[in-house]
């Protein structure tokens, strides 16, 4: 079988080489699973694509090695190495050299074939989350009212909020009633496994909705600093199974993160700013840095700002994590989700890498 080839020759050449937690052959299973759901809706060729997915981590370089960028390219040339000699058609060994060396950011190659793309794509969804695929749901779309109204097509109708999430869970479980209106709605593209369903909520009206219906909660912070221990534990205690069989929670949080205490306290200036407008009904972007620090705040600004900062973790990484984790403690949270709104896409991109480095 041809996958058995491909995982015993790299459990070959991963064994004279330092272990690396991070790739493994479930790893290349799940980025050879994923790759197959994405080419479902993107033509590539499975031959091509199946030896890129299993041979694309074939070098592993230390994380510190002055060529760590190279790891790919060095990937594809042993790929092709085993390939020739395996029988794999000529004329294709091009395109899997191609697909291997490009899927690493750090190697500067742009993805020029499907098969490029998609084991790009792949390898990224699995190393944000290995396996996983989440489908959040929230009463409101998020934004000021107008916002919310364009997107619902109208005024959102909370009171059938309830009604659609179990609607929605029926259709993805295959647990809708025959004589439901729904029930021979067949949902694209058909593959053997589903989402995790989660539910956004802010207060008692989502845990409550989460536990009677048996999905995941994730609790606001970001919204509503207040009363999470309890919400969490309202959720926990009133799980009913239903699309999970068990309850399992996370915490979202808005953080900034950066590497100076000045630095943060900068970026969190704008974010106070932006704040005021949104409390004033004003529907502006986030400002600059250098608008914010110019501002004269009226002592009703400064008492809305004061209001607000409860729901931000702002600081230097060590600051920040601390935080993090003891409201994760606080939450008894299985997992933290963040949220990061900063003046630049820079800030925002430093602020994340930070957090990265941090929780290693």
């Amino acid at each position: 079988m041809t996958q058995s080839r491909y995982e015993a020759e790299v459990a070959r050449v991963w064994a004279a080489q330092p272990a690396d937690g991070a790739h493994d052959l479930g790893h290349l299973r799940r980025v050879w699973k994923t790759a197959r759901l994405i080419a479902m809706d993107v033509p590539a060729d499975p031959q091509v694509l199946m030896a890129a997915c299993f041979f694309h981590d074939l070098v592993n370089l230390p994380k510190d090695a002055p060529n760590r960028a190279e790891a790919s390219t060095l990937s594809a040339q042993a790929a092709v190495a085993f390939l020739r000699g395996d029988g794999f058609p000529v004329a294709k060994l091009g395109a899997v050299a191609h697909a291997i060396a490009a899927h690493s950011f750090s190697a500067g190659i742009a993805p020029e074939t499907p098969e490029a793309r998609i084991l790009q794509d792949a390898d990224r969804l699995e190393a944000l989350f290995p396996g996983r695929i989440d489908l959040g749901l929230g009463r409101a779309p998020g934004g000021d009212q107008r916002t919310a109204r364009a997107v619902a097509g109208g005024m959102p109708a909370g009171d059938r909020f309830p009604e659609q999430v179990q609607e929605l869970a029926g259709l993805l479980s295959g647990s809708l009633p025959a004589a439901h209106p729904y029930s021979e709605l067949l949902l694209q593209p058909q593959v053997p496994s589903r989402p995790e369903l989660w539910m956004l909520g802010s207060s008692d009206f989502g845990a409550q909705l989460a536990a009677q219906l048996g999905i995941r909660f994730c609790f606001a912070h970001f919204i509503n600093a207040d009363h999470g221990q309890q919400l969490m534990q309202m959720y926990r205690q009133h799980f009913q199974a239903g699309y999970e069989a068990r309850p399992y929670s996370a915490v979202a949080l808005f953080v900034i993160c950066a590497d100076t205490e000045a630095e943060a306290a900068d970026l969190s200036a704008a974010v106070d700013l932006r704040r005021l407008y949104q409390a004033y009904g004003l529907n502006k972007p986030i400002p600059s840095v250098v608008t914010a620090r110019a501002m004269d705040y009226s002592p009703r600004d400064l008492a809305i700002i004061a209001s607000e900062r409860g729901r931000s973790i702002v600081g230097t990484p060590e600051q920040v994590v601390e935080r993090m984790l003891s409201i994760q403690e606080a939450c008894a949270a299985d997992e933290i989700v963040v949220l990061t709104v900063a003046a630049s896409y820079a800030a925002r991109l430093r602020s994340t890498r930070l957090l990265a480095e941090a929780f290693g």
